[in-house]
């Protein structure tokens, strides 16, 4: 709990709590919030499930962290005879 909070839901919000901010202050502002124990291995594994997924789109992806990235879908797109209009039907 002394440690700064990595990411709080969208309801710890609305009480003010935010990335990056210390515990024990996220505590006072939002007493009925629960902490959630991180899982690092698990968490490194997805990542790197997902840029080998982002690499088939865009082979030269850009990865800034564990779960940032940016790709150009643009050659994909082309290799594979797909517009913009038609990708957005895929998902």
């Amino acid at each position: 709990m002394g440690g700064p909070i990595a990411t709080a839901s969208y309801k710890a919000r609305e009480f003010g709590v935010r990335s990056a901010m210390p515990g024990f202050v996220a505590k006072q502002l939002c007493p009925q919030l629960k902490f959630v124990p991180s899982n690092f291995k698990l968490y490194s594994r997805c990542g790197a499930q997902v840029r080998a997924i982002f690499a088939q789109f865009d082979p030269d992806f850009s990865s800034h962290s564990l779960d940032e990235a940016t790709l150009a879908l643009d050659g994909f797109c082309e290799r594979n005879s797909v517009t913009p209009e038609v990708r957005w039907r895929w998902w």
